[in-house]
């Protein structure tokens, strides 16, 4: 037990100022500096992905990954029953499209919001010179990752931009799976050895008749026979099947 009642006066007040802090307050200046980073980073994507569908939107044209074309293949022959179809896709193609923008503007503004609070807290616990370095290290990291985001956005746009000037709005997919599947160059088969059965056939006849012409000589002239060599026991190996001959089946030209 403390001697002292230091420090325990205004408990009520200690706890209510606790209940006021929210969690950007509570967390430590390193976990501030890495929500800042994150924040900012995705502040960046949200803001050209916004920007972007804006672009479209006032063109009048979709992305690519919301132009997904159903074809109603039991009224091919009806021109008129086909562009009333082809609309309908269009315009709901086109809602979706602004009801994702709509999402992404929504986030964006939330992300804002977060990010201008964080930058105030952080503003409260570091010096000016503190808080200027760090801006600029953020600034430094986030300047390659928006020109990256950019050029893909741009080039997006131009393509999907190609899709309509080229009347190519639903089949864009068909024109590139053909890209992917052109014809190979026809590969030379490799000519037969004709050769191969006559070479092999022949070495092994000429292998045949030698052991035959052994075998005979041994018979006719027991004396001058090798003996078989002897095995690791003390015996003698036995003689070795002779191998079949090989028949020929010659090919026609």
């Amino acid at each position: 037990m403390l001697l002292t009642s230091a420090g325990r006066e205004n408990v009520e007040g200690f706890f209510e100022e606790c209940n006021i802090k929210d969690d950007i307050q509570m967390i430590s200046t390193r976990n501030l500096e890495y929500r800042i980073s994150n924040l900012a980073e995705k502040e960046v994507r949200l803001f050209w992905t916004v920007n972007s569908l804006k672009s479209y939107d006032s063109s009048n044209r979709v992305p690519r990954g919301l132009r997904q074309f159903k074809e109603a293949s039991q009224f091919h022959s009806d021109p008129e029953f086909q562009a009333e179809w082809l609309n309908i896709q269009l315009d709901s193609a086109t809602k979706m499209m602004r009801l994702i923008l709509k999402r992404n503007e929504k986030e964006y503004s939330d992300v804002t919001t977060e990010l201008s609070k964080c930058k105030t807290e952080l503003s409260k616990r570091l010096t000016e010179g503190q808080s200027q370095q760090f801006l600029q290290k953020l600034d430094k990291k986030l300047i390659p990752i928006q020109a990256e985001i950019k050029e893909r956005k741009k080039d997006k746009f131009l393509r999907d931009k190609m899709d309509y000037d080229n009347d190519r709005i639903f089949n864009w997919q068909q024109v590139k799976e053909t890209k992917r599947r052109a014809p190979r160059k026809p590969q030379k088969s490799k000519p037969r050895n004709r050769d191969y059965w006559t070479s092999d056939t022949g070495s092994n006849d000429e292998q045949t008749n030698k052991e035959e012409d052994n075998t005979s000589t041994q018979k006719e002239n027991p004396k001058n026979a090798k003996a078989p060599p002897e095995d690791a026991s003390g015996g003698t190996e036995t003689a070795k099947q002779k191998r079949p001959k090989r028949q020929v089946t010659w090919m026609k030209k």
